[in-house]
């Protein structure tokens, strides 16, 4: 079955029926990875863009329709038939692949074994949504069509939508009990502020912050996002499990955006699976910043751990927390490497390979650790005992490197060598991926290895590059306000609503510059994009 195609879309879909033939992919991958290449060759073009993406969709959904004819389905001879496999994922967006525009060279994605549409599925359609209520609670103009509820949270819900002016599918977050608290209030505002500074593949895009009807008292924040197809929760907790080189791919995304964020100045302090987000092409993009906070200056990593004494202990899920910060120490961008370590992994239980059964599990999956005194001692299930269980106590070299105060704290955890990584990390996993978990986990963070010199790491030999492997901030991002000065009361409690949202229309005023009006920002505007 065969789809008519004007000229143009001929000729632009001939180019793609070159580089990715049908008979290499599975018919779903296949379908997957056109769109994928759509989307990264036309995103200049918002018209053509949109003209092809019809056109592969018409025919996927003409191919539902007759599944006598499924495998034959094509469009200028690639293969856009259903596979025939009902995949059920939870995700934030399955259906659509949004790759970020990029003034880099454009490199193939993913290869066809790190390829993940056959765990995620066909692209399902934009369907409107129909309860009247529900539309009526979301103030948006017509540029956006509501869809459906992608999931709900302590802030707020979060929709798929079509946007009409671009013609693709995005995703919206509507946050609105955020008000009557001010920590909410600075961690909204602090996510605003480093989204819209970001710019890079293995980063969710902030698309649109939309003007708010009533500019002087709003109480809804609107984020227009780019849409993907899955957390990476979901591809682990997935009964098909993953491959080595699937696995692989994931693992070399989280610490590309890793090494991007570092670069810019940002920790994000609360990295898991369920805050990673990725494409059919493996792509996976580090989102959820509320937590994160921006470091000023240029000391060495190891140098900083003097300087965050003023950052909060509230930070990261306690298993994907590094010791440091359960010990109320300083710390510096190595509690990210901790927690990539964690969810590298957490993806390694969930291989599939040589006929090994997926079996996802976390790493450290104990309770959070009081920062006080113990009148029993510490729990078995506390998070520092069920990380000890596993990698050892600090050893005496270790221990001469901690303050007293810690020291004492540790005296209440009896000493012990732990199981050790290796019966944690599945032998599937290769020596090299162990080798990479073992550098990642370890006790004292000027010890764990960093992003940078961890994406050079022999694990991954073979990968598909990304085409933004050197793209690096060239400085420090500046949010545009004071959190310090927020935080020891500068600005008191009856001010702080007013200040937020004169911060908050400041950063929708960068995506409206000449329909909203407001007054002149305090702070710089610079964001992380290298120069």
């Amino acid at each position: 079955m065969s789809v008519q195609l004007c000229q143009e879309q001929q000729e632009c879909l001939h180019g793609l029926a070159e580089v990715s033939p049908s008979s290499a992919l599975p018919p779903a991958a296949g379908f997957g990875r056109c769109l994928s290449m759509v989307e990264s060759n036309y995103a200049g073009d918002p018209n053509r863009k949109a003209c092809l993406t019809h056109a592969l969709m018409e025919s996927y959904l003409k191919s539902l329709k007759n599944p006598a004819s499924s495998g034959d389905a094509s469009v200028t001879g690639i293969s856009a038939a259903a596979d025939g496999e009902d995949h059920t994922l939870m995700g934030a967006g399955k259906g659509f692949e949004q790759t970020s525009p990029s003034d880099h060279e454009v490199l193939p994605a993913c290869s066809p074994a790190e390829d993940l549409s056959e765990i995620i599925g066909p692209p399902v359609p934009f369907r409107p949504e129909m309860d009247v209520e529900a539309k009526s609670e979301w103030q948006l103009d017509d540029r956006y069509q509501l869809g459906r509820l992608l999931g709900s949270g302590v802030y707020g819900e979060v929709r798929i939508a079509w946007d009409n002016e671009k013609a693709q599918p995005v995703a919206i977050k509507r946050m609105n009990n955020f008000w009557e608290s001010s920590g909410d209030c600075k961690r909204i505002l602090r996510e605003v502020a480093i989204l819209s500074r970001l710019h890079h593949t293995h980063t969710v895009q902030i698309y649109d912050l939309p003007v708010p009807s009533d500019v002087s008292n709003f109480t809804d924040l609107y984020i227009v996002m780019e849409l993907c197809d899955a957390s990476l929760l979901e591809i682990c907790q997935h009964s098909a499990g993953v491959t080595l080189p699937q696995a692989r791919k994931l693992v070399y995304g989280i610490l590309l955006g890793c090494s991007y964020l570092h670069s810019a100045g940002i920790y994000h302090r609360d990295l898991k699976p369920g805050n990673c987000v990725l494409n059919r092409d493996c792509c996976v993009k580090i989102c959820d910043f509320n937590l994160s906070r921006v470091v000023e200056g240029n000391a060495a990593p190891n140098e900083r751990l003097g300087l965050e004494r003023a950052l909060t202990g509230f930070v990261c899920t306690p298993w994907y927390r590094a010791p440091e910060v359960s010990l109320g120490l300083g710390y510096s961008e190595a509690v990210d490497v901790w927690s990539a370590g964690c969810i590298a992994a957490e993806i390694f239980s969930a291989l599939n390979e040589r006929g090994r059964e997926p079996h996802h599990r976390a790493l450290f999956s104990g309770f959070g650790s009081m920062q006080g005194g113990f009148e029993d001692g510490p729990s078995k299930r506390d998070q520092l005992n069920v990380i000890f269980d596993v990698i050892g106590t600090p050893s005496r070299s270790e221990e001469a490197k901690l303050p007293k105060p810690t020291l004492q704290r540790l005296s209440r955890y009896a000493r012990r060598k732990g199981s050790g990584l290796r019966a944690k990390v599945p032998a599937e996993a290769s020596d090299e991926g162990f080798n990479l978990i073992e550098r990642m986990i370890r006790f004292l963070p000027q010890r764990r290895i960093t992003m940078v010199d961890a994406l050079q790491h022999t694990f991954f030999e073979g990968v598909t590059r990304s085409s933004d492997e050197q793209h690096l901030a060239s400085q420090h991002i500046d949010i545009g306000f004071d959190e310090d000065a927020i935080r020891i009361g500068q600005i008191v409690d009856g001010d702080l609503h007013a200040h937020v949202r004169q911060q908050l229309l400041a950063e929708i005023q960068k995506f409206h510059p000449t329909g909203l009006s407001i007054q002149p920002r305090l702070a710089g505007t610079e964001d992380a994009s290298d120069s």
